[in-house]
């Protein structure tokens, strides 16, 4: 069990990094490549500072948080940079609903998962077709998660 709570901090670790992502081609479309490798760089010190500092206090899991936090703080720059720039707002408010949605119907999987013993391939799809169902029906329910865009 010891990897394990650092794979989940790592995985976080990416889908935080994927918060830039759309930042960053906004700063790429300006031409601001330099900006791009500047947030990169202190994203590197701020790993590697962190793992010095967290890596012998705790271990593995210290890795992964320094990971998570240059992760936050490249995407943070980005963001920042690119909405200084573009004036083009990162993310719409409709995200936050999406992203409500998504952690309702994860918890709700998480929790029935608990008492049905998850030990094949089909209860595992069924699973994923679960979260797949109550994430759309609570998409359609909470108010405004739907852009006029996004019913084309």
């Amino acid at each position: 069990m010891g990897g394990s709570i650092a794979l989940i901090i790592t995985s976080i670790a990416f889908l935080l990094s994927s918060l830039g992502f759309t930042s960053n081609n906004i700063l790429w479309m300006l031409k601001k490549t330099k900006l791009i490798m500047i947030n990169m760089a202190v994203s590197l010190i701020l790993n590697i500072t962190l793992n010095v500092i967290l890596i012998p206090i705790m271990g593995l899991n210290g890795a992964a948080i320094a990971l998570a936090a240059a992760y936050l703080a490249g995407a943070i720059l980005s963001e920042i940079e690119a909405y200084y720039l573009s004036k083009i707002p990162p993310f719409k408010k409709n995200y936050i609903n999406a992203i409500a949605a998504a952690s309702i119907a994860a918890f709700v999987i998480s929790s029935a998962s608990r008492f049905i013993n998850v030990s094949n391939a089909y209860i595992l799809a069924a699973l994923s077709f679960g979260f797949i169902i109550i994430y759309c029906v609570l998409l359609l329910i909470i108010p405004k998660s739907i852009d006029i865009e996004d019913k084309d």
